[in-house]
């Protein structure tokens, strides 16, 4: 079992997951509430999927959770870019 606090990426999951809390609480409810709570949903993974994998004992499946912590990054990038894109979005962003 791996200690999650020595991974260097999880002071930065943590920080970003957040930023993105404190970016998306300016979005008010009735604006595009699915995007928000998809990108929050995003940035909680990668932090959750690293936590997850220190608690697996193998490295294979250590491995399996870091891939997984990639895939919610790039959703995220992908909503993020979205919501740039998406008009009433935007002017509040």
């Amino acid at each position: 079992m791996r200690d999650p606090k020595a991974l260097p990426l999880m002071e930065m999951a943590e920080e970003l997951a957040a930023n993105i809390y404190r970016f998306t609480a300016r979005c008010p409810p009735e604006e595009s509430q699915d995007l928000v709570s998809e990108i929050r949903r995003s940035a909680l993974g990668i932090g959750s999927n690293l936590v997850e994998g220190c608690s697996r004992t193998s490295d294979r499946e250590f491995a399996r959770s870091v891939e997984s912590a990639l895939g919610c990054s790039m959703k995220l990038e992908y909503q993020l870019g979205l919501a740039t894109r998406t008009p009433h979005v935007i002017r509040f962003w």
